[in-house]
């Protein structure tokens, strides 16, 4: 048979050398450069592209490290599921959210291919040895005739019903595994008090009742710490898509729930996960259990859009980096996703095209979105108005006004139906008075300050939050550009993003405004006892309003 295969890494590859053994034509793709040189190191045929892999194969595998690997392996114009031939089967191993075998599923249908979501348990020894567990879902007749095919790596292979039922049957199958190591951890912990040595005990209960399958990796691996060591990564990648899914269903995880919210896991056996970070439980929680699991941040590649992204993600929320720069983007996304661990996905647009708000919807649509940060829409404060291109002036009004309206009908929409979410509205003091130099800007972040008041006030009581985030002089790159900032030369206090976006995230529900820096944040003006003709010459103080 012709086989494609994508991701020939620590699980992929041997399942590769067991298909090549067992005589069938296979391809690989691989992007690790580890990975890369092994596989041409054995001689493998290799593609460089997905399109290149599938387009011959009967069969393709897809075994990746997350879920966002898998949709952008196999969705969309450049996808596998897009280059495969009618007829042909995606079998798809990568732990991953049941929606996303779901959306496989879809995709797949509309081009006659077949999808298997064949969740696997073990590791690269069973797949040697042939014994690697698989749970299927998807069409049983499908499975019946790829099952020759799928049992020269595993063995059973249990058809579990449809598509996204062999990722559930894997995630509580990994809750309960992470949950046994944790209870591992505690009794050691009480064997100690007994003054029995961790080794002692775990060699003496692999032959009792309490014997597991979780105790036995712990015993094999030496003790807890080393099997933390080895697995902290991929466990905890694992609790995060089983709390996710369960918050998205309403499922109560109980008793496993308790034992995965724990010191014992939390700090004992994932503690090199995005779990262990400097934040108690409790936070964590507020914002993935109180608004959802996934954070959009308009305006994301960088200052207070980025410290916005780092301080959700720290909080164990799945984020979307949206702005115009591509490679910007995914090196951000890239430090997200290796700081916290977390799922990230880039969206690159301009805010300032009238499509952009519609394509940003249908690029999350399978999203369920909890908290919406708008930061885009900085501006040159240093030309005069008629010193500018009016289409200038109007595509900054898109992007400020038109695009922040939109945002919040399309995005708050869904999250009133839900009664529950966040919107952050970023504007400035700009806002409360107008300055030379800053006529388009001003008046477009007094609309954004007053449209946040708006909905604050119509969403009250809805479960949905709304926080107009006033602004002044803060460390940014824009800043920077734009009056020649470097570092601490200005004279005056800058905010720091990081401060300001920790600020306004702990007070989400303190809207409708929140001024920061100000000595009353929830009120009065950033400008005090000002009359409106001082703080507008307080505003232009330093512009030059001559036209050459």
């Amino acid at each position: 048979m012709r086989i494609g295969f994508i991701g020939a890494g620590r699980m992929g590859r041997p399942i590769v050398d067991r298909l090549v053994a067992a005589g069938h034509d296979v391809t690989v793709h691989v992007r690790r450069p580890e990975a890369l040189a092994a596989a041409q190191e054995d001689g493998f045929a290799r593609a460089d592209t997905i399109g290149a892999t599938v387009r011959d194969a009967d069969a393709v595998f897809v075994a990746v490290l997350k879920d966002e690997q898998v949709r952008a392996a196999c969705l969309g114009a450049e996808g596998a599921l897009s280059g495969m031939k009618p007829g042909a089967t995606l079998i798809q191993h990568t732990t991953s959210h049941p929606g996303t075998a779901e959306l496989l599923a879809e995709a797949g249908a509309e081009r006659g291919v077949g999808v298997l979501d064949a969740a696997l348990s073990g590791g690269p020894h069973d797949i040697a040895a042939g014994r690697l567990t698989l749970w299927v879902g998807g069409d049983e007749a499908q499975l019946e005739a790829l099952r020759p095919l799928l049992e020269t790596y595993a063995s059973p292979v249990l058809f579990v019903g449809p598509v996204g039922n062999g990722q559930r049957v894997k995630l509580v199958n990994n809750a309960l595994f992470v949950a046994q190591v944790g209870l591992a951890v505690d009794a050691v912990r009480v064997a100690g008090s007994l003054g029995i040595d961790e080794k002692a005990i775990l060699a003496a209960l692999q032959h009792g009742s309490g014997a597991s399958r979780a105790l036995g990796v712990v015993a094999g691996g030496g003790s807890v710490e080393a099997v933390a060591e080895r697995l902290a990564d991929l466990m905890s990648k694992d609790v995060r898509v089983v709390r996710e899914v369960a918050r998205g269903t309403g499922t109560d995880l109980g008793i496993i729930g308790t034992v995965l919210s724990s010191d014992a896991v939390e700090k004992k056996v994932l503690r090199s996960s995005w779990m262990n970070l400097s934040r108690s439980n409790e936070v964590t929680q507020s914002l993935t259990t109180k608004y959802g699991p996934w954070g959009v941040v308009a305006g994301g590649s960088d200052g207070v859009g980025a410290a916005f992204a780092h301080r959700m993600a720290a909080q164990g929320m799945n984020i979307v980096l949206v702005a115009r720069r591509l490679p910007v983007l995914e090196a951000s996304a890239a430090e997200i996703r290796d700081r916290y661990g977390v799922e990230v996905r880039t969206v690159a647009l301009d805010l300032s095209s009238p499509s952009a708000l519609s394509e940003l919807e249908e690029a999350t649509v399978d999203l369920e979105v909890g908290l919406f940060v708008y930061n885009a829409g900085s501006d040159d404060r240093s030309v005069p108005f008629l010193d500018k291109e009016l289409g200038t002036h109007l595509g900054l009004v898109q992007r400020n006004c038109a695009a922040v309206l939109e945002a919040a009908y399309r995005f708050g929409g869904p999250m009133v139906a839900r009664k529950r979410g966040a919107v952050v509205l970023v504007t400035s003091g700009a806002a409360w008075a107008g300055g030379a130099t800053l006529a388009a800007y001003g008046a477009s972040k007094a609309f954004d300050l007053i449209l946040a008041e708006s909905l604050w006030a119509e969403w009250q009581g809805s479960g949905v939050d709304v926080l107009g985030l006033v602004l002044g002089r803060t460390d940014t790159p824009s800043l920077r550009r734009t009056e020649g900032v470097q570092g601490g030369s200005y004279g005056g206090d800058l905010a720091d993003p990081a401060d300001v976006a920790a600020e306004a995230l702990d007070h989400l529900s303190d809207g409708p405004t929140w001024i920061y820096g100000s000595p009353a944040p929830t009120g009065g003006s950033p400008f005090g006892a000002l009359s409106r003709r001082d703080a507008v010459l307080a505003m232009s103080r330093g512009a030059s309003t001559a036209r050459e």
